[in-house]
C-alpha cells in the first residue's frame, strides 16, 4: 500500500507542473 501511495502522490506532483506549465505559457 505505501508503493502505491508514493506513486499516486508522484503522479499528482506531475500532473500539477503540467498544469502550471500550461497556465505560465
Amino acid at each position: 500500500n505505501l508503493i502505491k501511495k508514493i506513486v499516486v502522490q508522484r503522479n499528482k506532483i506531475k500532473r500539477v507542473k503540467r498544469k502550471r506549465k500550461l497556465v505560465r505559457n
